[in-house]
């Protein structure tokens, strides 16, 4: 049966289908849904002039130094999640902060890494992410992913690694180097690592089944991939790999494309964010390139045409503000936000807070604060004070 709606006013949808009309009405209403929730989350409270709780400064430093619970300095990854926790990833382990209070989580995350002769005990975190029914997911540095099911106590944690007896739980390689879930969807979680891709589907099961790198690789030229962001709006997923950025989405079932980096833009991808529009900012290794796959807009920037506000080095991370055009660039020699239409450059002799130029994670909370890691501690922003 098909069906033609007539354009009301200014907009022109047709649908040739009664499944098209239903997928686009799904889609639309989700995202209205997921647009509240975010407001009443990011700007509700922040606009709550009856709350007598007082703000703090403008930049508000936290470190090992001045927290005993504060287990590593040396921050890779933040992930803040539904529920108010910040975690933070480091050599040590993994580190979350909720109202004022800090505490870790260490042995559980702990692995070892064999070589020369040696076995070496590690816990370093490069990846977080939260999944469905607020489970936890860790990627580690050679020791695969760890899943932490709060609020199941006879299964607390699940492992998942190239060697596990089953292959449902298998994944390319123990080395992550990212880590994603449409937690507010279906509950997918896709991984990268340096071997490639793997996409978990869950069940009415817990464990659920990994597919591996081999279904997906015609879509990469490289099993390396360095990062991946995805979009809680719609699910759009990219990845960023040495020469551009694969991405799927799942309208009548996974679709993939590509856009190619090429000429003086090309240069490896190492960290990706995206906004409500579906444009996404990729951190390369020399400037940023965004590109939005519904308008095709592409812009490029570097230190030439950012007055050299944006240093021309690697990208380590990238954060924006989903409905504001504020997007923050992470390097080794300082933190540059582009707001608007104006780029400025933070670094340790203008803001003297931040203990290191050396940024290498970035992420807003449900508050607004923007929290950054480097690899001498954590430090919050937020323009209106701290919302603790």
């Amino acid at each position: 049966m098909y069906l033609i709606l007539v354009n009301f006013s200014t907009e022109q949808i047709y649908f040739k289908s009664i499944s098209k009309l239903i997928l686009y009405m799904r889609n639309f209403l989700f995202l209205c849904i997921l647009f509240i929730v975010l407001i009443v989350c990011s700007t509700g409270c922040k606009k709550n002039t009856t709350s007598t709780k007082a703000r703090g400064p403008v930049w508000l430093v936290f470190s090992k130094i001045n927290n005993k619970d504060i287990v590593d300095d040396n921050i890779y990854t933040i992930y803040p999640t539904g529920g108010g926790f910040v975690w933070f990833g480091t050599d040590s382990g993994a580190i979350s902060y909720y109202s004022g209070i800090w505490s870790s989580i260490r042995d559980s995350l702990s692995y070892f890494i064999y070589g020369n002769g040696t076995i070496i005990k590690a816990q370093k975190v490069l990846a977080i992410t939260e999944g469905r029914q607020s489970s936890i997911w860790f990627g580690l540095d050679g020791g695969g992913i760890r899943r932490y099911n709060r609020y199941n106590p006879q299964r607390a944690w699940q492992r998942y690694s190239p060697n596990e007896p089953d292959p449902i739980n298998r994944i390319p390689s123990d080395f992550i180097t990212g880590l994603v879930a449409d937690k507010y969807r279906n509950g997918d979680v896709w991984v990268t690592t340096l071997a490639g891709v793997a996409h978990y589907l869950p069940s009415s099961t817990i464990d659920g089944i990994w597919y591996p790198y081999s279904d997906y690789s015609e879509y990469f030229t490289s099993s390396l991939v360095r990062s991946v962001t995805l979009n809680p709006a719609n699910g759009w997923t990219f990845f960023g790999t040495h020469d551009g950025l694969p991405y799927v989405h799942d309208e009548n079932g996974l679709q993939w494309g590509k856009f190619n980096l090429s000429g003086p833009e090309n240069s490896p991808i190492h960290s990706l964010a995206v906004d409500y529009s579906n444009t996404v900012w990729m951190g390369k290794t020399f400037g940023t390139t965004s590109w939005n796959p519904n308008t095709t807009k592409t812009n490029h920037y570097d230190a030439s045409n950012t007055n050299n506000q944006l240093p021309n080095q690697k990208i380590n991370a990238v954060a924006v503000d989903f409905f504001r055009p504020i997007r923050w660039f992470g390097t080794d020699y300082g933190l540059t936000r582009f707001q608007d239409t104006t780029w400025t450059l933070f670094d340790q002799t203008t803001t003297p807070e931040l203990p290191s130029n050396k940024i290498q994670a970035l992420a807003y909370d449900g508050k607004g604060n923007l929290w950054i890691g480097t690899n001498m501690g954590i430090v919050a922003y937020n323009p209106e004070g701290f919302e603790y």
